[in-house]
């Protein structure tokens, strides 16, 4: 078994305009874990939108935007046992693109922030599985490698692989949660989900092939 994710989180205006590639970082409070898409089932399985779950910050119970802490606990803490869930089935497989580099990490410090468990049940959690990041995968496979041993984008990959793909530029979520079109958000994450899968069918055809 596997869990399939993206994550999104929020930056506020004052941080977008650093020269830093990733601009995101989850150990400032301000930068907001907004939720993500999660898909849990066997490794190669064919996308299934209706197989999603998909957990917002606007979904919890206790949202506020003037102080979304509360809410943004309650987020994690489902995320939390979903991870959880799995371990119960032996080692936790996840797949996503750029998920051992920023979306593992992301959960991890925001879960040690809110202490939902000792620092070592959640490097357990968090980093005792087994990652497949898709960005890493694909190195060698590229039509073009002009990246050589660094991670692929998203969208050279899916241009690589002939997946259609409009993925915007991550700070359109920034944009689109200021103006709280929270519908765009879930569609946009929700599609880079079911494209992962796709895209994981593909390398590993590649691969094995």
């Amino acid at each position: 078994m596997a869990i399939y994710f993206d994550l999104e989180f929020f930056v506020p205006q004052e941080d977008r305009q650093t020269d830093r590639k990733m601009k995101c970082n989850p150990n400032k409070p301000e930068h907001i874990l907004l939720g993500g898409v999660f898909y849990q089932g066997e490794l190669g399985s064919r996308p299934d939108a209706t197989k999603l779950q998909e957990l917002w910050l606007w979904q919890m119970k206790e949202f506020d935007r003037i102080d979304v802490t509360k809410a943004e606990q309650q987020l994690l803490q489902i995320i939390n046992k979903i991870f959880d869930g799995q371990a119960k089935n032996g080692v936790v497989k996840t797949v996503g693109i750029g998920v051992s580099r920023f979306d593992l990490p992301a959960l991890y410090h925001r879960s040690v922030q809110y202490n939902l468990a000792s620092d070592e049940k959640l490097y357990e959690r968090f980093f005792g599985g087994f990652p497949i990041d898709l960005s890493l995968a694909a190195i060698g496979l590229l039509d073009n490698p002009k990246y050589g041993l660094e991670p692929v984008p998203a969208n050279e990959l899916y241009q690589n692989f002939g997946i259609i793909s409009e993925k915007e530029p991550g700070s359109s979520i920034w944009e689109y949660y200021d103006d709280e079109l929270y519908g765009l958000i879930e569609n946009r994450t929700r599609s880079e989900v079911l494209n992962l899968m796709t895209l994981f069918q593909m390398i590993e055809m590649e691969l094995t092939t």
